[in-house]
């Protein structure tokens, strides 16, 4: 494995890795989540899957696993934001 295959799993780890604490942070307070930017989400989750697009057609599959998984995670924040919304919506 050469150094740049290691240095962009390493990014790929943290890009994909960051979103973990928002998400963590939603479920322990769910009223933050109505302070987030819920276009910034859907953004972020076009793009990975842009990227995962892109990552299938060249075959590559180091970006390919760290896209699919971003735009997971991303997808969650999605969810929290539009169950949210609903949520205090009804209340």
């Amino acid at each position: 494995m050469s150094y740049a295959e290691i240095l962009g799993i390493m990014a790929g780890t943290l890009v994909t890795g960051s979103s973990l604490p928002q998400i963590i942070k939603n479920f322990r307070t769910p009223e933050l989540v109505l302070s987030q930017s819920q276009a910034r989400n859907f953004l972020s989750m076009f793009g990975n899957l842009l990227w995962l697009i892109y990552s299938l057609i060249e075959n590559r599959w180091e970006i390919a696993i760290f896209a699919c998984i971003s735009a997971v995670l991303t997808l969650s924040l999605v969810i929290q934001g539009l169950m949210s919304n609903r949520s205090f919506r009804n209340s």
